[in-house]
């Protein structure tokens, strides 16, 4: 399985060489990159700012800069940034934010993950190049 977490232009072109070198793995699936018409800005610089975002937040909240307060006070912010959602659990992964996997089907961008978001399933193993269209 190939899993990647790309921008669309680093995408296409993956996919483009793994076809003329005829690479086949059983599944590739992309994360898909959140989408803001009309900005001028790409997927990490939004991630970074909404990093920043986050940081402001819990500097003001725990009114300090240390370690332990920043942190008490990260854990204590479920909001939506630029970059989408943010909350994390007791042990600091974050749960605020999905993800969504998708794959290229019939000429189609499909949502393939989670399950509660994908219009369609996951086709595995991935056909081989000379019986996609």
């Amino acid at each position: 399985m190939l899993v990647g977490s790309t921008r669309f232009d680093d995408a296409v072109a993956i996919t483009r060489q793994m076809k003329a070198l005829n690479v086949n793995p059983r599944e590739f699936v992309d994360s898909y990159k959140q989408e803001f018409p009309g900005a001028d800005f790409s997927y990490h610089a939004a991630a970074g700012y909404g990093g920043c975002e986050i940081l402001v937040e819990a500097i003001r909240r725990a009114g300090s800069l240390d370690r332990d307060k920043l942190r008490e006070a990260i854990l204590g912010i479920d909001r939506s940034t630029v970059f989408g959602g943010f909350r994390v659990d007791r042990r600091g992964a974050q749960i605020g934010h999905k993800a969504l996997l998708f794959q290229w089907q019939d000429g189609k961008k499909v949502i393939v993950w989670p399950e509660e978001l994908a219009p369609g399933q996951s086709r595995f193993p991935t056909p081989p190049w000379s019986q996609r269209q």
